[in-house]
């Protein structure tokens, strides 16, 4: 099993929306191969600092799921309402 962070910072006045396309973005992951289980983490401190812990099968499979929805449109939707790039990061192991 691998273990995926995903750190993500949205724009101060898109909060609302940015976690919106968050969750969408999370309920389409459920049906890619290899996917186990999710949870979305709100900054108690600062709500635009949203980090999410996705777990899978393979880091195969959550490397192609990335390349294959990367131009997907919740995606899209979410990119300029980010401030600054995501950062992800591949953890094996259980947690």
């Amino acid at each position: 099993m691998v273990t995926i962070i995903w750190d993500t910072l949205l724009k101060e006045k898109y909060q609302a929306e940015g976690l919106g396309i968050i969750k969408r973005i999370w309920k389409d992951m459920q049906q890619f191969e290899g996917y186990i289980r999710h949870e979305i983490l709100v900054d108690a401190d600062d709500p635009n600092h949203i980090v999410i812990f996705s777990c899978w099968t393979t880091r195969e499979l959550a490397d192609q799921t990335v390349v294959t929805y990367s131009t997907s449109e919740p995606v899209r939707l979410l990119s300029p309402l980010l401030d600054g790039p995501r950062k992800r990061t591949v953890l094996c192991g259980e947690i």
